[in-house]
């Protein structure tokens, strides 16, 4: 049975070490700790952390093998959790550095499978960048040629994007719509796309959203495009009294402080009516 005294202070020592990016004595020391503790996960980690920063990479998939196992866990004294897809990534990233392709692919692939939510990741690592050429890997992230799509193309494009996302990454997608119903309504959208602005479209990419219940899920205009940026004149807020105009341009400057009432048709949320908001937010 280990000496519980030794394996603190060998734990203390590994997280400074850590601390202070002495790669060759953490790495030992971690190897150490999981010797002395094999069962929790966030030690395999930081040994898989030290490994990766020694250009060990092969140590550290064998290290990020072993916390898979242990399960997924908290750790420091942060809310911050490493989860399945955050490993199967990292693990893609070691298998990139040791130049496997194929079986960088087949972990990105599984990190997506597992939940992997930031796409962009890849694009802004050095070490990725051999392999954003490869199609299955663009398709995977979503990166798209725009170059020789037509207008219409395009949003159709992103609209089987963001579906596809939906699908992978909603907690539960379908709770207030079936799926038939969902892909039904994105074929409608992408039907419509010649016939629609921009701004429609854009409207039409959050209707999507809807559904989910989530408020975390929203669809963003491009932030250099100032056209979608100003679609509509005025700026909304929803107070504890109902929703309010907030901001408006200089020729509805008269509507900053109204309350919407309702919309299409539909009334709003019902409170007390006020002929001003009582503070911007």
């Amino acid at each position: 049975m280990p000496d519980f005294s030794d394996y603190v202070r060998t734990l203390a020592g590994a997280e400074a070490k850590t601390g202070s990016a002495s790669w060759p004595d953490a790495a030992a020391l971690w190897a150490r700790v999981v010797e002395l503790n094999p069962v929790v996960g966030r030690h395999w980690v930081r040994l898989a952390e030290a490994r990766y920063e020694l250009d060990d990479f092969g140590g550290a998939l064998a290290a990020y093998d072993a916390a898979q196992g242990a399960g997924v866990w908290l750790y420091r004294d942060e809310i911050e959790a490493i989860f399945p897809a955050e490993i199967a990534y990292r693990m893609a990233t070691c298998h990139v550095r040791l130049g496997d392709r194929d079986r960088a692919v087949r972990e990105l692939r599984r990190a997506l499978r597992l939940g992997l939510r930031d796409l962009g990741r890849p694009t802004g690592d050095e070490h990725w960048q051999s392999l954003l050429g490869d199609e299955a890997v663009r398709e995977m992230l979503g990166i798209i040629d725009t170059t020789p799509l037509t207008r219409d193309e395009g949003w159709r494009a992103d609209l089987a994007f963001l579906a596809r996302e939906i699908k992978r990454r909603a907690y539960a997608p379908f709770a207030g719509i079936s799926e038939p119903e969902f892909d039904a309504a994105v074929t409608r959208l992408a039907e419509d796309v010649p016939g629609l602005s921009d701004f429609q479209i854009l409207a039409g990419l959050m209707r999507l959203l809807r559904p989910l219940g989530d408020g975390h899920a929203f669809v963003l205009p491009a932030q250099d495009g100032k056209d979608t940026q100003l679609a509509l004149p005025v700026r909304f807020y929803r107070f504890t009294e109902g929703l309010f105009v907030t901001a408006a341009s200089e020729a509805y400057r008269q509507l900053v402080g109204a309350q919407v009432l309702s919309v299409d048709g539909a009334p709003g949320r019902r409170g007390a009516r006020h002929d001003r908001a009582a503070h911007q937010p």
